[in-house]
């Protein structure tokens, strides 16, 4: 953070991790599927005018040597004029057989399909995307880009043992903690959080601890009001202590409070734990 040094510089430039990521922003122009098909029939057209218009010419040849060979007619008028006619025609076929204006209908083609898709509600930044674009129906994509539906669940935990839980099915409670310290683990589940459901809002780790306390029929709204009123210290989550901590009454005993925290400090106790 401060004081004096030396610094050995190993690399710079592209070979820099700011290098790299500089390059890797820089986007070179794809080539799109259509583009590629288009190429393809460009030079399938243009080998094709290649071998017609030599083909022409050879045709053009051997009629021209057979006339002049049965006629008899060797020296008149210009042989080389005609050999010249010759190669123009068949230049003329390469010529006009090779399509120079293809290319300019792709990019208006995709521009046409472009404003379509405007009109669809579907903006597209570049125009090589129309082509895939096109032909999706649903697009689902968090930020990191994985097909996620975005929501945590609640599917584990660990009670002197790990046991599994079945989100998709709905259970009892009780049968999964010990009758002494189910009550608190209510208490610590709904209290000591600020997410809700209706709507939904908050952590997205409290909203699954949330939906799990609901799946196995706890309403966490009622245990939330029956502890409201005996809340006496509760301190939301800060980056600074990285935890969450309520103390609200004990549920079998009012004369006794209980403290539920979230968090680095859990984490801690825990280690001491299973260290001792």
């Amino acid at each position: 953070m401060g004081g004096e040094g030396k610094a050995l510089v190993l690399v710079v430039g592209a070979a820099s991790i700011v290098g790299k990521i500089k390059l890797s922003l820089v986007q070179e122009a794809e080539i799109t599927p259509l583009q590629v098909k288009t190429d393809r029939l460009i030079k399938d057209i243009s080998k094709f005018a290649l071998a017609s218009g030599f083909l022409i010419f050879v045709i053009l040849l051997i009629r021209f040597l057979i006339e002049r060979g049965v006629t008899g007619t060797w020296g008149e008028g210009s042989k080389y004029l005609d050999l010249i006619d010759f190669m123009i025609i068949s230049i003329t076929v390469i010529v006009v057989a090779i399509p120079e204006g293809l290319p300019l209908s792709v990019v208006l083609s995709l521009a046409i399909s472009m404003k379509r898709m405007m009109k669809d509600q579907n903006l597209i930044r570049k125009l090589q995307a129309t082509e895939t674009m096109g032909g999706a129906d649903n697009i689902c994509s968090d930020k990191t880009g994985t097909l996620t539906q975005n929501e945590m669940m609640f599917v584990s935990f660990w009670n002197d043992r790990f046991t599994e839980i079945n989100i998709h099915e709905k259970g009892q409670f009780a049968d999964l903690f010990h009758k002494n310290c189910s009550e608190l683990i209510r208490q610590a589940l709904a209290c000591n959080s600020s997410a809700t459901l209706t709507p939904i809002s908050g952590s997205k780790t409290e909203i699954a601890l949330l939906k799990f306390l609901k799946n196995y029929g706890q309403e966490y709204n009622l245990i939330r009001e029956n502890y409201s009123q005996s809340s006496l210290l509760k301190i939301p989550f800060s980056s600074e202590r990285k935890r969450m901590s309520i103390i609200i009454d004990h549920p079998k005993d009012i004369n006794q409070k209980v403290m539920h925290i979230k968090g680095l400090l859990s984490l801690i106790f825990l280690l001491k734990l299973n260290k001792n």
